[in-house]
Order: C-alpha cells, then sequence, then structure tokens
C-alpha cells in the first residue's frame, strides 16, 4: 500500500493546532494530516525515516523547545523561522507554509525561501488554496484590508471558539 503523503502542521496553540487539522482533513483528503505540538515535536517526526512529508504548515512565534536556543529564536519570537530555516535546509524538497499573528513580524524569509506566507487572522480555506497551489505567496493580507462580511464571518467563529472553551474550562472545575 503507497502512504499518502503527509501535512505536518506545527503550532504551540491546540486549539488553531485541531482547527486546522479538522479543516484540512476534510478538505484534503489525498494527504494525510499530521500534528505537532511544537518544534521538539516537529522535528522528532521529521526525523523518522520515510516521514512522507510534503508540506510544513507552521506558527512563526511559538516556544524555542530544546532545538534553538532562546537567544536564536529572540525568546520564541522567531523560533518557527528558526524551525522553517532549518527544514528547508535539511529538507529542501518540502514546502514550507507559515503563518503569524503578529503584525511586527518581516516575513521576507518566508517569501523568498518558502512556499507562501499567511498573515493571521486567515481563513482554512485560503491555506487550503495555498497547499493546493491554487495561490502562489498568497495572503500577505492585512487584517486592515478584509472584506466586513470576511470580518464578521471570523468574529462569529472568534466567539463560537471562545463560548466552546469557556464551557470546557466550566466543566473541568
Amino acid at each position: 500500500m503507497i502512504e499518502k503523503p503527509k501535512i505536518l502542521i506545527v503550532d504551540d496553540n491546540e486549539y488553531l493546532l485541531h482547527l486546522l487539522i479538522l479543516h484540512l482533513d476534510s478538505h484534503l483528503p489525498e494527504y494525510d494530516i499530521v500534528a505537532a505540538r511544537g518544534i521538539d515535536e516537529a522535528l522528532n517526526f521529521l526525523a523518522t525515516p520515510n516521514h512522507q512529508i510534503d508540506t510544513v504548515v507552521l506558527d512563526v512565534m511559538m516556544p524555542p523547545g530544546k532545538a534553538f536556543t532562546s537567544l536564536e529564536t529572540h525568546g520564541g519570537f522567531i523560533a518557527g523561522l528558526a524551525l522553517a530555516k532549518k527544514i528547508a535546509r535539511e529538507f529542501p524538497e518540502i514546502r514550507i507554509i507559515g503563518y503569524s499573528g503578529n503584525t511586527e513580524f518581516d516575513p521576507t524569509w518566508f517569501h523568498k525561501n518558502a512556499t507562501a506566507f499567511l498573515r493571521k487572522p486567515f481563513l482554512p480555506k485560503e491555506l487550503v488554496s495555498v497547499i493546493k497551489g491554487e495561490s502562489k505567496k498568497v495572503a500577505i493580507k492585512s487584517i486592515y484590508k478584509l472584506s466586513l462580511k470576511t470580518l464578521a464571518k471570523v468574529a462569529i467563529i472568534v466567539g463560537f471558539i471562545a463560548s466552546v472553551i469557556t464551557i470546557i474550562v466550566f466543566f473541568q472545575r
């Protein structure tokens, strides 16, 4: 049996990680979607022989883990960038898609060396479009350029997620 290529999503935010897994799983059945909750998990997965990773989707801002020093990553501010550079160096065949909500982050490296960079908040369908190759180097989309209709959708999704988190926390007490 031939294994499907894999998309590795790397993010320390478990809620966003699960949201992306659900969306990509339902919209990209030709891929296996796997997740790493940080840099160390991602590097362990990539160290596995025959990992079949086709694409890495990663957050730029994460804790540096054991792989990088706090100094190298400016205290985690660019830990995902350090990971992206390592992946590009060691696995040049892997496509890299970065994302960040930090408006101060300069995505120049991603424009020159990666498949794409997305500015959060982005819609999951934008990520699917980039992965499918329908959109190249997408989405340096500023929050200010989003339409009011898109902002309303994002607000509804964020509100729903916040409600779910509140309910979960309430019942865990």
